[in-house]
């Protein structure tokens, strides 16, 4: 479990978590906020189970913060714990839930019991939601599972319908073949952030919550037709209607409010052409999922597309990723943030002259995306012959776009991310170009210490867990040589500094610089300096 603390003294705020055993009450997160406005945003982001609050604090006080969880989190459990016996305080907590008030200075005895009540208390309703969830389930699951699977078949396969005829007739009415019908589609995606919030992220609960919604109107009140979840696109509900087709376009927007007024936010519906059961019933879809495609993400009404008024001759001219991408590379490159940040500022600002952007121009920017990541991948950051981190990984999978909580497209917001990717680009790259230098800066003082032995490409590969074409090309990148030069120069070096010592043999010099064959290493010695190694030695 998790609890936050609110109060806008920090010693109060400590005071509660010396006081509380939280392992014994299984609560294993313990937030701290000093006013009301950042409670709210904790509260948002981190969903606790508890909250204990102060009542006067700056910015925003308890009675406004409690007000606030009831309407939007009624599921906590709040406490209060203030230092002033005001009956109205008192009322308060009561009409926002409070599940106790404490006076400060804060008794231990009170504030445990308290805690062991809310606990106690939040624990057995999780108990019972989680009852009451699986006894829904359990009556409700099987039915839906089924229908949802038949009629996505009826979608890809039409002769299904001549063997569930009568099933279909038995639970809803449904007319005979060759019936006028249409088929819209109610989009889960983009969903609204606020939205998957208040499901606590459970996509499946949402579109279960959505289908009973369109339901409770299209099959019970209008007895018009039957929404289902498609089995191939999680991310939507179809809707096949064969009643009251005249009354199509009022309903889908009476559907539409109905929607909104329950979810507090809009959800769009694309609507195909009427065709014939059920055999247009795949087309007519197909229909809806292109004028949901159409839809301009910068508006939320109309909320209801009609795929005969979405029809176009093609996109306008627009901006294309590619259009930054060589611009973005030299900033890469001369890791000069400012200008990466000019030029992402740059391409956004076109974006946001555009008078509409659909999902077909997000398609376009995620494929082109692609393959500027995995060009970059291959020219900048190695080819995967060394790891990203993961970190780098996930936040670079695809192109950031951003919705608010009305589900609309926030340019501001998705220019934010991309910058925040690019920057992410620039630091995955100088921090590889950091540790190449180091793996290099390692190679050569390996080879220093060993150039008596075998210093060959593989074995130093090897040595370093990398390829030999890796350490190959970043070697004469940093030296400027090729491997066996750059040896071959260190040996012949420290051979002529050897050579300086008389109580060394020409023999012995050889072996100790790498060359076990002393003619070999006279035929090497004389190349790079001219002259044998006994001739230098003498004019040394």
């Amino acid at each position: 479990m998790k609890v936050l603390i609110v109060d806008d003294e920090q010693h109060a705020r400590e005071a509660v978590k010396l006081l509380v055993p939280w392992q014994e009450y299984g609560i294993d997160q313990v937030w701290e906020a000093d006013n009301g406005e950042e409670a709210k945003r904790i509260i948002t982001e981190l969903l606790p189970d508890i909250v204990l609050t102060d009542m006067q604090m700056p910015i925003t006080g308890g009675v406004a913060l409690m007000q606030w969880i009831t309407q939007h989190y009624p599921s906590i459990k709040m406490i209060v714990i203030s230092g002033f016996s005001d009956f109205d305080y008192l009322r308060h907590t009561l009409k926002y839930g409070g599940q106790d008030y404490l006076l400060k200075p804060i008794d231990p005895l009170q504030l445990n019991d308290a805690m062991s009540r809310v606990v106690e208390e939040a624990k057995k309703e999780e108990i019972e939601r989680l009852e009451r969830s699986r006894q829904s389930i359990e009556m409700n699951q099987f039915k839906p599972v089924y229908w949802d699977k038949i009629f996505s078949r009826l979608l890809s396969e039409p002769a299904v319908f001549s063997t569930v005829k009568e099933q279909l007739e038995q639970e809803f009415g449904c007319p005979a073949q060759g019936t006028a019908c249409v088929a819209a589609v109610c989009s889960l995606e983009p969903v609204p952030p606020a939205l998957l919030r208040k499901f606590r992220g459970e996509r499946d609960l949402l579109a279960f919550a959505v289908a009973n919604i369109i339901n409770d109107m299209v099959r019970l009140q209008w007895k018009a037709g039957y929404a289902f979840r498609h089995w191939n696109n999680s991310e939507s509900i179809v809707i096949v209607m064969w009643n009251g087709l005249k009354h199509l376009p009022s309903r889908l927007q009476e559907l539409s409010s109905a929607i909104s007024s329950t979810l507090r936010v809009t959800l769009h519906i694309g609507v195909g052409s009427e065709v014939s059961l059920p055999e247009g019933l795949g087309s007519s879809a197909d229909q809806a999922r292109l004028s949901l495609h159409h839809r301009n993400l910068l508006l939320t009404s109309p909320a209801v597309h009609f795929y005969e008024r979405s029809v176009r001759s093609g996109m306008r001219t627009f901006p294309h990723l590619g259009d930054m991408e060589e611009q973005c590379k030299l900033a890469l490159l001369s890791r000069n943030e400012r200008e990466l940040e000019a030029v992402c500022s740059g391409w956004m600002n076109r974006i946001k002259e555009m008078p509409e952007i659909t999902l077909e121009h997000i398609d376009v920017w995620q494929r082109e995306f692609q393959v500027i990541r995995t060009r970059w991948m291959q020219t900048l950051l190695g080819g995967g012959e060394k790891p990203v981190t993961p970190e780098f990984r996930e936040q670079s999978q695809q192109f950031p776009v951003f919705y608010d909580d009305h589900g609309l497209l926030s340019v501001e917001r998705t220019q934010e991310k991309l910058l925040q990717l690019l920057l992410a680009f620039s630091s995955e790259l100088a921090e590889r170009q950091r540790n190449e230098r180091n793996v290099i800066s390692d190679i050569k003082d390996y080879i220093n210490h060993h150039l008596n032995e075998d210093v060959s490409l593989q074995q130093l590969a090897s040595r370093f867990y990398l390829s030999r074409e890796y350490v190959s090309r970043r070697f004469k990148q940093e030296t400027g040589q090729n491997l066996s030069e750059y040896v071959e120069r260190l040996r012949i070096d420290k051979a002529k500094l050897l050579l300086g010592n008389p109580m060394y043999r020409i023999t012995e010099i050889a072996e100790m610089v790498g060359y076990p064959d002393e003619k070999y290493f006279s035929k090497v010695f004389k190349k790079h300096i001219g002259c044998s190694p006994n001739q230098f030695r003498k004019k040394a």
